[in-house]
Formats: structure tokens, C-alpha cells, sequence
């Protein structure tokens, strides 16, 4: 026997009528799935039981724009692993609303009956319901104008199935066009690199899918929680980080070194750490400032110092961000150069994070989560049900999802090598629009990658397809010389968007003893590998 948990018999009844012609019936399942994507409708109006099998149908609607019918039952076998005990109702669930479907076609019920009245009427039941729950919360609080906005932000349910162009842009027309710049664009907007990283790559928008690309061991890993470290704290965006390669230990390490500035203890005590300085500057040539020091750190291209013997050595940016000097003599402007600077690293320990939290307690501390799983051990739609589930339990939705990363999930279902890579990649891209995110991950460069100063488009990744479904690529580039030096340069190799010149490099400097992989970034003109200075960040 299916038990009803607590559920009024009237309100289950109009649930089997709604969710069998969900499932049975094109119209009706295109309309709620409308409605779902407007707000209006939402899974959480569904019993529990019910709630997963919504979620499928909507899905379902998003890659096929039809409902499933008799493929209900292969999506149940595909997802039912993830159901946990509520596998054998569900099951029952779906026996029963198969037979319902049959009824209530002998019964000539008219989906247009479903979508003007049953449905139209549901929604209204769940929001008045929820508003009344919330509204009587504030009068136990005495807190009346809260009970007012509350009331006031009732909408009314839409009667009409779809609208007279049926969804069809006609975008040229005064309609149409004003409607296009009465949208605030700077609302899709989800992160801004700092520095001239932004300049390179520009903003990252809503429903964009984003991939670092890097060889092994370049830092990929520390970039994206980077990015998710500084949305979240900095930028106020809430974000969901999806970790099949660290565990929760190593994860949980990073963003204490990083909060806190402090190292493991094999980094602690006096460690060195690359700024930027000017090579006019270092040279003597500058014609905009006096020297600050009584002789150039160097006279010879190929001359190399060690920071032990110039520790004293002041460093000068007052050109860095004149733009005005940017056309004027090479000896009147900035050209990036690399210096040091020391710091004392301390060990992380429970005292100096809890009181780096409290230092930054007005920060966004709470819009950062993350869920790890094992390599290789949940597929894709797994993943998928998590953040759902997520998002109804919790009233939480992210502005912004990283994966890291896709290729280590699960293989998907009946598919192998490439042709699996490029399924998880297609989902991924889709998950970014149909829930409006920002959606990041990595992805290893192939082996000819290792050899080559930079990633070019061609030695990026093994399976070409993941391009068509990305938005942006960028490119971590190291050699082994800016990897001892704590360096490392960062490309755009393609962009959807925007233009970009893949040849086009920004400079970054990094402390990884802290786990801060981004500490300052510059445009850099330079095409060789020397660097005129020794200095071990060990």
C-alpha cells in the first residue's frame, strides 16, 4: 500500500490528474513546464513523492520539447539508484498514474480543462498557502509591515496557455526592441576578474559554460576555487562547488590557508613572493620618475641578480595604470617586470582562521558550498538530482556552479571515450541555461601540451566536440622556470561572445603557500622565458 504522509486525499487527487497528463499529454506538460521556467510553478507545490518525478518531466521537455509517455519508465531506471527509500513508491507511483491517464481519457477530461482550471487552480491553492504560512510567521513576531510586503507580493496565476507568437521573437519592432533595453544587462553578469584579468576575459554572464584548460599540475584546481572564493566573499554571488577531485579535507584546507593567509607548516617562516615592478625602473632608462635606487638592478640582457644581494631594491609602478602613457616613448611608460617581496607565513590553525572569519564576518562567508564526491562514482544526472534537491531543501539557488571536473565523472549510460566526454559536456552546458548559472570546470590539455610554452587552440583537449557546447576557454601557461618562480600566464583561446586574441597574454603572480593563486595580474608583451632575477619561493 502507498502511504499518503499526511496529505488531504483532495489535494493527492488533483496531483495524479496533473502529473498524468504531464506525462502523457504534450500540451499540458509544455504549459506547467512554461510556467515552471517563469516561477510560477514550482516542484515544492508537488508532495514528496511526487517532487523527483516533476523534476524528470521538466528535463525531460528541455532536451526533447515533448512529454515521455511510455519513456517514464526507462527515465525511472536510469534515476532510481539516486531515490534512496523512496525508490519503492515511487515505483508504485508510476504504476498508478499509467492507469489514472487511462481513466480519465475514457472520461473524456479535456486538456484544456487541465491547464485553464485544475492547473491554474493548484498554483493558486500552493501560493496562497505559502504566503498565508509565511504572513502568519510575521504576526507571531508582531512584525506587520513584514505581513504587508508579504501579501502585497502575491501575483496572479496566468490564465492563458502561451502568448499569440507562441514564444517567436519579431526583433524588429519597437516592441521587441524596447523591451531588449529595458533589461538591465549588468543583472547577467555573475563575475568580474580583478586586474587586467578582466580586461583579458572580460565578465562572466548567466548560462555561459566556462573551462579553464591547463596541463596536469598547473594550478587549475586552485583557479576555479579562486574565482568561486572571490565571487562569493567579495562579489556577493552564491556558489555551488561540485568537487570530484579533492576531498573534503584537502578542500576545506585551501579555504582556510587562503581566508586566513596562512601555510601549511612545511611553508611557514620567511617565504618570498613575485610583485610587479618596472622594467624602465630595474633597467635606470625611465624618463617619468626619479630613481629611487642608486643603480639599476641590472645592465645586460642576459644578466641575472639574486634577491639576497638587492633586497633593498624599491620597486616603481606610478605609470601602471596611466593610460594616458600608453602611446608615449617605451622609457616614459610601464613595462612589466618581475621583483620579490618577503613575507613571515604562520601555520593555519583553528585560532587564526576563526579570527580571519571574524575579521571578515561582513563578507560573504555563507555563499560558498561545496559538495565532494569520489572520482568516478556519480554520473552527471546524479550530480544534477543533488543540486535540485539542494536548491528545494535549502531555498538556495547559486549564481555560479563549478565542476571539478567533468571528465572525472561517471561514465554516462551505453556510451564510451568520446562520445561520453561529449554527453557529459552537452549536459553541462544545458544545466548552465535551464538554470540560468554561470557553470565553470576544468579540462586537461593534451600530452603535446606539455611541451609547448603556451596552449594553442589545437592543444587543448583530446576531444574537439567540447568546443561547440563552450562559451569561453581559458589557458593556464607555464614554464618550468615561472612554476619555481610562483608565475604563471593566462590566455583566452576562444570566446563566444567577445573578440580575443589567443596570442594575447596577462601576467599573473601567485602565493600558493596561502592558496592564493591570484594576486596580481598585468598585461604581458614579453614572448621569452627570461626573467632577470633568481629567487627560490621555497
Amino acid at each position: 500500500m502507498i502511504k499518503r504522509r499526511r496529505v488531504p486525499k483532495e489535494e493527492i487527487e488533483k496531483e495524479w490528474i496533473i502529473l498524468s497528463f504531464m506525462i502523457m499529454n504534450n500540451r499540458v506538460l509544455s504549459n506547467v513546464y512554461k510556467r515552471y521556467k517563469t516561477k510560477e510553478f514550482k516542484t515544492k507545490y508537488f508532495s514528496e513523492y511526487f517532487r523527483p518525478i516533476a523534476r524528470w518531466l521538466f528535463r525531460h521537455f528541455s532536451i526533447y520539447k515533448k512529454a515521455p509517455k511510455d519513456a517514464i519508465q526507462n527515465i525511472y531506471e536510469q534515476r532510481k539508484n539516486s531515490l534512496g527509500g523512496k525508490q519503492k513508491i515511487i515505483e508504485e507511483y508510476l504504476s498508478r498514474l499509467a492507469e489514472e491517464y487511462v481513466l480519465f481519457k475514457e472520461r473524456s477530461i479535456d486538456p484544456e480543462y487541465i491547464i485553464k482550471d485544475v492547473i491554474a487552480d493548484f498554483i493558486r491553492e500552493r501560493q496562497v498557502n505559502d504566503l498565508m504560512e509565511k504572513a502568519n510567521e510575521q504576526i507571531k513576531l508582531s512584525q506587520f509591515d513584514e505581513v504587508e510586503n508579504i501579501l502585497s507580493s502575491y501575483r496572479k496565476v496566468t490564465i492563458e496557455e502561451e502568448d499569440e507568437e507562441l514564444g517567436t521573437l519579431i526583433p524588429l519592432t519597437t516592441k521587441d526592441v524596447d523591451e531588449y533595453y529595458d533589461h538591465n544587462p549588468t543583472e547577467d553578469i555573475v563575475y568580474k576578474f580583478n586586474g587586467d584579468l578582466n580586461y583579458l576575459a572580460g565578465n562572466l554572464e548567466k548560462s555561459w559554460l566556462v573551462a579553464v584548460s591547463g596541463t596536469e599540475k598547473s594550478g587549475k584546481s586552485y583557479f576555479l576555487q579562486e574565482i568561486a572564493f572571490d565571487a562569493a566573499m567579495y562579489q556577493r554571488k552564491k556558489v555551488l562547488i561540485i568537487n570530484l577531485e579533492l576531498s573534503k579535507k584537502l578542500v576545506r584546507n585551501r579555504l582556510q590557508r587562503r581566508i586566513s593567509c596562512t601555510s601549511n607548516k612545511r611553508g611557514t617562516g620567511r617565504k618570498l613572493y613575485p610583485i610587479f615592478d618596472c622594467q624602465n625602473n630595474q633597467t635606470g632608462k625611465c624618463k617619468v620618475e626619479e630613481c629611487k635606487n642608486p643603480y639599476p638592478l641590472y645592465n645586460k640582457d642576459n644578466e641575472s641578480v639574486e634577491f639576497q644581494n638587492r633586497r633593498d631594491w624599491e620597486i616603481c609602478t606610478k605609470c601602471r595604470y596611466e593610460q594616458t602613457r600608453r602611446n608615449v616613448a617605451i622609457t616614459k611608460r610601464f613595462l612589466p617586470a618581475i621583483w620579490y617581496n618577503s613575507i613571515r607565513l604562520k601555520e593555519v590553525s583553528k585560532i587564526r582562521v576563526r579570527k580571519a572569519l571574524k575579521e571578515n564576518e561582513m563578507q560573504g562567508l555563507k555563499n560558498l558550498r561545496v559538495k565532494c564526491f569520489p572520482r568516478y562514482s556519480v554520473s552527471f544526472d546524479d550530480t544534477t538530482d543533488y543540486i535540485y534537491n539542494y536548491i528545494e531543501k535549502k531555498k538556495w539557488k547559486p549564481d555560479i556552479i563549478v565542476y571539478d571536473y567533468l571528465d572525472i565523472l561517471a561514465r554516462e549510460q551505453g556510451l564510451e571515450g568520446r562520445f561520453d566526454i561529449d554527453e557529459k559536456w552537452k549536459k553541462a552546458s544545458r544545466l548552465s541555461s535551464e538554470l540560468d548559472v554561470l557553470v565553470l570546470t576544468a579540462d586537461q590539455a593534451n600530452k603535446i601540451a606539455r611541451e609547448n610554452r603556451s596552449l594553442t587552440q589545437m592543444s587543448t583537449t583530446e576531444n574537439k566536440g567540447k568546443d561547440s557546447h563552450l562559451d569561453v576557454r581559458i589557458a593556464i601557461n607555464k614554464t618550468p622556470k615561472e612554476l619555481d618562480l610562483g608565475l604563471m600566464r593566462i590566455s583566452v583561446l576562444f570566446h563566444r561572445h567577445e573578440e580575443f586574441t589567443p596570442e594575447r597574454e596577462v601576467m599573473v603572480t601567485q602565493r600558493l603557500a596561502t592558496a592564493d593563486p591570484i594576486l596580481d595580474s598585468t598585461m604581458w608583451y614579453r614572448k621569452r622565458d627570461y626573467y632577470p632575477v633568481n629567487a627560490s619561493i621555497f
